[in-house]
């Protein structure tokens, strides 16, 4: 009976050990997307523009989903022009802190001129946060930054 108990301690400390690693892998910040994110939420605090609420698209695909597991509500988010993108020519990404690609803003954002376009052509910046799930699906709030 011992030996039982001492083998489900093993196993129990085993299996939280490899949990708290793939934690550390996918939610440690890179410095870059730190100091990034701490500059255009500056900007975000000194301009104080309108706050959009959009789903975040393309989240499910490619394993895309994984990454998502590690965030909640708050985290920061970066949108990066997707200039390969063979769909959309003004495709943005989405990507976390730790640089992982978690979906895409939603192609027809922003109106007239997308929110894509804008991005894509330096006449804007984008900073926001997850905002967090309805129904497993997630949320993200951004501004407009000029």
């Amino acid at each position: 009976m011992a030996y039982f108990i001492i083998g489900l301690i093993v196993i129990t400390v085993i299996i939280l050990a490899k949990k708290q690693g793939k934690e550390k892998k996918y939610t440690t910040p890179l410095p870059e997307n730190i100091k990034l994110c701490n500059e255009l939420e500056q900007k975000f605090k000194e301009q104080k523009p309108k706050l959009y609420s959009m789903a975040l698209v393309g989240w499910n695909y490619e394993g895309r989903e994984v990454h998502l597991e590690y965030m909640k509500a708050g985290d920061p988010l970066l949108f990066i022009p997707d200039r390969n993108n063979e769909h959309d020519k003004h495709a943005v990404k989405v990507i976390n802190q730790a640089g992982y690609h978690i979906g895409f803003l939603k192609k027809d954002s922003g109106g007239i001129k997308s929110f894509g376009q804008q991005l894509h052509e330096g006449k804007i910046e984008l900073y926001g946060k997850l905002a967090g799930f309805k129904d497993d699906w997630p949320y993200m709030e951004f501004g407009v930054l000029k």
